[in-house]
């Protein structure tokens, strides 16, 4: 059974939603000197995050 154009709707604003989150939760965070990855799903799930100090900060 398939979700009806209301359910759809309201999956396609939360995803939006997360994805806005996410993206102001990445602008709000600072990192100096070093590397930071961050791998997510399509569905703005943040799956992992790294963070490699840069040179002499180890």
């Amino acid at each position: 059974m398939q979700p009806d154009l209301t359910a759809f709707a309201e999956q396609a604003r939360q995803m939006q939603q997360r994805t806005v989150t996410a993206q102001t939760e990445l602008e709000q965070s600072v990192v100096t000197d070093g590397t930071v990855t961050v791998v997510a799903s399509g569905l703005g799930r943040t799956l992992a995050v790294r963070v490699e100090p840069g040179p002499g900060r180890a």
